[in-house]
């Protein structure tokens, strides 16, 4: 009895079979990039210095691009008629504060005030759905209440904002080292927060004011113990788009310089940190999904490409891929980033290429062929 001829669509099926599976890798890559659309792990500026002039004239500088957003310094009060008329695109989100720690009495800050204010004029619904995130006990510390805002059409030039993103933070304590440290760590949650709200609800302009500073009141965080905790809040992604550091106008000479000249600081640190650590987004990874593709590449040309083999090819050089990273670290962790991304390229390529030829290596077969030539 002569056999089924399979139909063209299986037949097809069974042949592409094995293209699909060496694909998979890079389906994953795929799939990791448009999670963390970055690929460059880093910074670059556009504007070293930024002088008190400078932004008093502009409104608004491009500091410069970090892990995949560009941050611009602005001088603005949101008592304004013209606030943030320099953002171009949308949707924005305003950060602002709001302190819970102390039940008994909420601290809202000069800032969360002032929205308050002009909401009041310009869309009372929101100040009082605003008011009653005040009488309430969220956002707790180290977590961010968003609220969606109604501004009437004709009033959005004085208020082109669509989110407000409230955080819990700590405005004042102690003085001391450790309440600093405290009030330090809690904002670093909250923007931490906001900073991955913003980019679930995909915003174009997020605006981040220096909320909690009193540059008169030593028991708040001052700038230069500010801006690195947002600095570290940051996290590898396309939105928000641009980020506003935003200092008020309204302050004094001396404190808008200081300001800035923490700003300058953090931000130099920041990417100095980060060309410290790897050239790439998510290095390791994404290393070992084209190495496991070149590697599942080569093997079909050894071995058939079933769903077995493609299990066993493909966990058996993740094993030795990451235990060729990890035993790589100890020899080129002073380098700088980009050489340690090229040691890192060449050695997991060679272990890709090399990979069928591995299990075909017996130490014995030296030693065997040594005794022999003696015998």
């Amino acid at each position: 009895m002569i056999a089924p001829t399979p139909s063209c669509p299986v037949h097809l099926a069974r042949r592409c079979f094995p293209a699909v599976l060496i694909a998979l890798p890079l389906v994953y890559l795929a799939v990791d990039f448009i999670q963390f659309p970055v690929i460059l792990n880093g910074c670059r500026t556009r504007n070293d210095e930024i002088t008190l002039q400078e932004i008093v004239d502009k409104g608004d500088i491009l500091k410069g691009s970090y892990l995949g957003h560009d941050f611009y310094v602005s001088l603005d009060a949101v008592e304004d008629s013209g606030y943030l008329n320099f953002i171009k695109g949308g949707p924005t989100a305003l950060v602002i504060g709001i302190d819970h720690t102390n039940a008994s009495e909420v601290s809202l800050g000069p800032l969360t005030l002032a929205v308050l204010g002009k909401l009041e004029n310009l869309s009372p619904t929101d100040a009082a759905g605003l008011k009653k995130v005040v009488g309430g006990s969220d956002p707790g510390p180290r977590q961010v209440y968003t609220q969606r805002l109604y501004i009437p059409h004709q009033d959005i030039p004085n208020f082109p904002v669509d989110y407000l993103y409230v955080i819990g933070a700590k405005f004042q304590g102690s003085g001391d080292p450790q309440a600093k440290k405290e009030q330090a760590e809690i904002l670093q949650s909250g923007l931490r927060a906001a900073m991955g709200k913003a980019g679930r609800d995909q915003i174009f302009n997020l605006i981040v004011p220096c909320v909690g500073v009193d540059p008169r009141d030593p028991t708040t965080l001052q700038y230069w113990e500010w801006f690195p905790q947002l600095f570290a809040a940051i996290e590898p992604s396309r939105r928000p788009v641009r980020i506003y550091l935003s200092v008020y106008k309204s302050l004094g000479d001396i404190y808008r310089l200081s300001a800035l000249t923490s700003l300058h600081d953090a931000w130099a640190e920041a990417c100095g940190t980060s060309r410290k650590q790897s050239a790439l987004v998510r290095e390791e990874l994404r290393l070992i999904l084209v190495g496991a593709f070149i590697c599942l590449l080569v093997s079909s040309l050894h071995v058939a490409m079933t769903l077995k083999n493609f299990l066993i090819i493909s966990a058996a050089f993740a094993g030795l891929g990451f235990g060729l990273l990890r035993s790589l670290h100890p020899f080129i962790q002073d380098w700088d980033a980009d050489y340690r991304l090229f040691a890192a390229s060449v050695g997991v390529i060679f272990l890709a290429v090399a990979f069928p030829y591995i299990p075909r290596w017996n130490p014995r077969e030296l030693f065997d062929s040594k005794d022999s030539r003696n015998g």
